[in-house]
């Protein structure tokens, strides 16, 4: 024993470093394994005592006791969340608490843990992403930003749309398009419940409203009818077009998507690619393309309208649906959505010889109990295009006559 103290009694205290223990008294004790062993007592307290709180917080009767639980814990041992092991899985653990508290409404208490995942793990990119959601909850918009900047540090692909936070928080310019990797992650994530939730719980309406649109142009289309589906997700398209059609197409950023789609058979040729740089498609040229709920994502549209053009027959059709908006030429919705300007669209029209054939009003779906307007428009393909000056980071015509683009969008 290499260093021992004389005790008569021992007491242990906490502090943020762990315990401590002061020892005094007519007898020798080695206070070093003392310690020792007093401080593995309490990590195996700590463990216990996280998990418990997880597993009440995932059962939603019990989640009231958690939250009160964390609350007795927090209040007697100020720095126990603080206190430990840094790693991922101890931050995940920890997040989850901190979502289960989001939920059942202690933003304080989920604060506060959410930032303790971040202790654990500072690394970690969706600590901070969730973090941010919490605090801009909270009215914390200062914050917010801060952490939503931090998750974008940590993730320059952006998978977690921290950057779309940031727009619509008023830190950063609005971009031309939402981050692709973070389309194809949402969308990849939604995609086993998406016709459920568009169809039941959103009532989105626009491929009949887009079908109904083009329904004489299609009776008067020659055979065969072929038709392009850009960002054609699970294939709701498909559903209300199959029949009335000799083939489909589709595209789609989500591969999970495209596995949905797939199960229902109606589709010839199925591809996940990004629809402003498109791969070559069994028909080079189609009689129809129908853009539904997809350039949302996009806020320049005038680069992914030229390449409409060029799959299109001559004559052919585009119907395409677009969230309407105020502010010229577009701007993000809360929806995180791009909301469209009716005078840059027909600019936009123009230059890409496609002559507008019929634009009507119309409800898309509904948000939160309120309906979202947006516009059904057809567009008919002219005259070709001789060239297309190249935009910085947007779309432009390679020296082949190629299309090209920097980027991927859903």
């Amino acid at each position: 024993m290499s260093q021992g103290a004389k005790v008569g009694r021992h007491r242990c205290t906490w502090s943020d470093g762990g315990f401590r223990v002061r020892a005094g008294g007519d007898r020798w004790f080695c206070a070093f394994w003392w310690k020792k062993a007093a401080t593995f007592i309490f990590n195996v307290f700590k463990y216990l005592f996280l998990n418990t709180i997880m597993a009440l917080a995932k059962r939603p009767n019990q989640a009231d006791i958690a939250v009160g639980f964390h609350a007795i814990l927090r209040d007697a041992f100020p720095g126990i969340f603080k206190s430990m092991s840094n790693d991922r899985l101890s931050a995940s653990r920890r997040l989850d608490v901190a979502l289960a508290m989001a939920s059942r409404g202690d933003s304080d208490a989920a604060i506060e843990v959410a930032q303790a995942a971040i202790e654990a793990d500072s690394d970690w990119d969706e600590a901070y992403f969730v973090l941010g959601e919490m605090l801009e909850k909270a009215g914390q918009k200062e914050a917010a930003i801060d952490a939503y900047r931090a998750c974008l540090k940590r993730d320059a692909t952006d998978r977690m749309g921290a950057e779309v936070r940031l727009m619509l928080l008023g830190a950063i310019a609005v971009r031309d398009r939402l981050p692709p990797d973070y389309v194809r992650a949402l969308f990849d994530d939604y995609a086993p419940r998406f016709d459920v939730s568009l169809r039941d719980k959103l009532a989105y309406r626009a491929p009949e409203l887009m079908f109904e649109a083009v329904r004489v142009l299609i009776a008067d289309m020659a055979h065969p009818r072929e038709v392009l589906d850009l960002g054609c997700g699970t294939g709701l398209v498909a559903d209300v077009f199959a029949g009335q059609v000799d083939v489909l197409d589709g595209v789609d950023l989500s591969p999970r998507m495209l596995n949905r789609a797939r199960a229902k058979g109606l589709y010839r040729q199925l591809l996940a690619a990004d629809i402003t740089s498109m791969p070559d498609m069994v028909t080079a040229r189609y009689g129809l393309v129908v853009a539904a709920d997809v350039l949302n994502y996009l806020g320049d549209l005038e680069p992914v309208l030229a390449m409409i053009h060029s799959r299109l027959l001559p004559g052919g059709i585009l119907v395409m649906s677009l969230e309407e908006g105020e502010i010229y030429p577009f701007d993000l919705g809360p929806g995180q959505r791009f909301r469209h300007h009716p005078d840059v669209i027909a600019a936009w029209l123009k230059r890409a010889d496609l002559e507008v054939v019929s634009d009507v009003p119309g409800v898309l779906r509904q948000e939160k109990g309120i309906s979202v307007t947006g516009r059904i428009v057809v567009a008919r393909a002219v005259t070709a295009i001789a060239s297309l000056s190249v935009l910085p980071g947007t779309l432009g015509s390679a020296p082949d006559g190629d299309l090209v683009a920097p980027e991927t969008v859903h």
